[in-house]
């Protein structure tokens, strides 16, 4: 017994004094994936992966239940916000997005042509087909029969529906299923007489009724506090909320003792140190994957157009709704003549001013990147033509005048969610299936990897950049300053997809399915 609590009590000890920097808000203390952290941290771990300090003691939902927002680390606290999903019983059913897309239905926007490519290989591939030997032939499949705009575009949703081969819903039998979505049958007896005449198979009717829940979703809106030493809860945050999904995606900010979060329907803050509420406002689009940032006394956050709001009232000083986006997060570039606020809209990058929220310009760009600041430049990952695949591009900032591009790649992913890095002399991007580094004076490329990297966004410290592979279940770490790709180390942490990782004081935190989970990175002497 002496034992274990003389090394607990080693430990905690040590962790009181390791929080010298924080990780206040979505992409770092200067929103741009580069921490500040001085810790020397360790080039290499062990077969086990870097040390594990702690799982939160309270299972916290994700994905469908509970989104993806990543954790903050504030003066020896870990925030997180959630729009924290429950079932409830009800007489009533409902096929509803969730259940569509359990039965296969996610893929209305495919042309034609692939679609009817797809259900031919589909039904014909060999049912002996498992595992490794299954997902290289669908690989093999793909860059034989699709063009590369269709491999890039749709590339995802042709995999699902090969590897399922025969037993996946066919196509035309989704679209009756579909006629009724989010339509409420007052009961179970109703919704059965609507199956017994649907025109499919047996077996459809069949997954048809074992996939339509017999409950529905309600959710609150919520900011849950832990022991940074622990990972204990020290607090929950909760206002009554509507359910969004897996749409919600928004990481909090923390200023001077406050919580700022987007949450379903409102934007609302919090003490940091209670947990009482003490504003909220509704917000015009429900669930955004925007992350709120502050600047002076004012939260940026993009909803259904990208909104300026009092930081001590919640009152809204200015929208603009020609941001028409809900991911992209906004930075502010501190031109020495006013401040200027970037972010990415749907189909192009806006700068605006950042005291009226007038448009002053609108680059290449758009998607759901969040563009990175580093001095007078502007590293943006975002879409380059319209349905083409997405481009890094390096704008310089000059006081009242527009950025001017200096180099860009183009073509290179489908997916374009990850942000970039400026770090020294490089630019990094660390996403949509790939990794990549050029010169930032010249944009010379000086490595570029295929990777399974995807959405998450990277964090650089220490001279080493931490990002996730393999749908986050894997941690690998890059040599920031290396003349080629340089994977120094690997490890299983199962992250949760969509979710990027947090560096505080050598200490890594990392949002699971159903948890926040805390590791030592420092080196181990």
């Amino acid at each position: 017994m002496f034992k274990t609590s003389a090394v607990t009590l080693l430990l905690l000890l040590s962790l009181q004094h390791l929080l010298a920097t924080d990780w206040p808000q979505w992409r770092g203390p200067q929103r741009n994936g580069v921490s500040l952290d001085t810790h020397s941290l360790a080039n290499k771990f062990s077969e086990s992966g870097p040390k594990l300090l702690w799982k939160s003691e309270e299972e916290i939902p994700s994905n469908d239940d509970g989104g993806f927002g990543s954790p903050i680390v504030v003066d020896g606290k870990v925030y997180l916000s959630v729009v924290w999903h429950l079932d409830v019983p009800t007489p009533t059913r409902t096929i509803d997005g969730l259940v569509m897309r359990s039965l296969g239905g996610n893929g209305g926007g495919i042309p034609k042509v692939v679609r009817d490519k797809t259900e031919e290989a589909r039904k014909s591939r060999s049912t002996r087909l498992r595992g490794t030997a299954l997902d290289e032939w669908a690989t093999n499949w793909i860059q034989e029969n699709l063009t590369k705009e269709e491999q890039i575009n749709y590339d995802w949703w042709v995999a699902g529906r090969i590897k399922k081969g025969p037993s996946a819903i066919d196509l035309e039998d989704i679209e009756k299923i579909r006629a009724v979505q989010n339509k409420e049958f007052k009961d179970a007896e109703a919704f059965d007489a609507w199956l017994a005449e649907l025109d499919v198979p047996d077996r459809v009717k069949e997954e048809v009724l074992k996939k339509t829940p017999d409950t529905k979703k309600v959710a609150n809106d919520v900011v849950i506090c832990l022991d940074v030493e622990t990972g204990k809860t020290l607090w929950k945050a909760e206002l009554e909320g509507a359910p969004t999904g897996r749409g919600s995606a928004s990481t909090p900010c923390y200023h001077e003792g406050r919580i700022y979060a987007a949450g379903s329907e409102r934007v609302f803050c919090v003490d940091a140190k209670s947990g009482e509420v003490i504003w909220d406002t509704p917000n015009p689009a429900k669930g955004p994957a925007s992350s709120p940032m502050i600047y002076g006394n004012t939260i940026l956050v993009a909803s259904n157009g990208l909104r300026a709001l009092d930081a001590t009232t919640g009152e809204e000083k200015w929208m603009q709704k020609e941001v028409n986006h809900n991911n992209a997060s906004p930075v502010v570039w501190e031109s020495a003549d006013k401040p200027v606020v970037f972010c990415n809209s749907k189909n192009d990058l806006k700068a605006l001013d950042f005291q009226t929220g007038e448009i002053l310009w609108a680059l290449p760009g758009g998607g759901d990147s969040t563009p990175s600041v580093v001095g007078d430049q502007l590293a943006v990952y975002g879409k380059g033509e319209k349905n083409k695949p997405h481009q890094l591009m390096l704008f310089a900032l000059k006081p009242g005048a527009e950025p001017s591009l200096l180099w860009k790649f183009e073509n290179l992913t489908r997916r374009a969610s990850s942000s970039p890095i400026i770090e020294n002399v490089r630019v990094h991007l660390i996403g949509g299936e790939l990794h990549l580094c050029a010169d930032l004076e010249t944009g010379e490329l000086l490595w570029k990897e295929s990777r399974s990297s995807n959405i998450s966004s990277p964090v650089l410290a220490d001279g080493k950049i931490y990002g996730f592979e393999k749908n986050a279940s894997d941690l690998v770490v890059i040599d920031a300053n290396a003349d080629q790709h340089t994977e120094l180390a690997r490890a299983k942490v199962s992250a949760l997809k969509c979710t990027s990782p947090a560096i505080a004081s050598g200490m890594l935190f990392v949002r699971t399915e159903d948890r926040v989970v805390c590791y030592d990175l420092r080196e181990q002497e």
